[in-house]
């Protein structure tokens, strides 16, 4: 078994051991960082995530973003190409659907130009102090990271058993600007 795949079955377990009450408030907790934090205020469009059991859920944000006058999209799923399309949103009142994996997706908006993306928020398996990520293994998001604009930020979010001291990385993996764990920074 690699290493990778172990490790994420251990965050697996850890996840799944959570209660909805440590879930949510560590939920709350990465929300009101997220909410204050300067790469979501002072940047164009921020890609946020919608959240299943195993992420912090994030999706508040969208409608308190919106509201403020940020620009916000959410990935949409090319599972032929294994990409996410960043598809902007105008309003809270989503419309998703769930096509593949449990995972939710915006039904419509259009699609936002990776250009125009100053930040993503970030769902993973396990973070480091480096800015390492593990993800779920199918690559989506370090495509998806690898098109962005240089300037472009990104935050990992995670509950606070997923740090770990070393996420094991390939040439191809991008490290995170910041990671927050139960909303705190872990990084440098």
């Amino acid at each position: 078994m690699s290493s990778k795949r172990a490790l994420r079955a251990t965050m697996t377990t850890l996840v799944r051991a959570l209660t909805p009450e440590q879930r949510e408030a560590s939920s709350a907790r990465t929300r009101e960082t997220l909410l204050a934090h300067p790469n979501l205020r002072a940047r164009g469009l921020v890609l946020l995530y919608l959240a299943d059991d195993r992420e912090p859920s994030v999706d508040a944000l969208v409608g308190e973003l919106l509201e403020r006058g940020q620009r916000i999209a959410l990935p949409r799923m090319d599972w032929d190409a294994r990409m996410i399309v960043p598809v902007e949103i105008a309003t809270p009142a989503l419309v998703t659907e769930v096509r593949r994996h449990g995972i939710r997706e915006p039904i419509e908006g259009p699609v936002a130009g990776f250009d125009e993306i100053g930040c993503v928020v970030v769902p993973g398996v396990a973070f480091d102090a480096r800015g390492g990520r593990l993800g779920r293994g199918a690559g989506f998001y370090d495509r998806f990271l690898a098109r962005l604009s240089p300037s472009a930020r990104t935050i990992g979010v995670g509950f606070a058993c997923q740090g770990v001291e070393r996420v094991p990385t390939e040439e191809h993996d991008r490290m995170l600007d910041e990671v927050l764990l139960d909303g705190r920074s872990i990084i440098r």
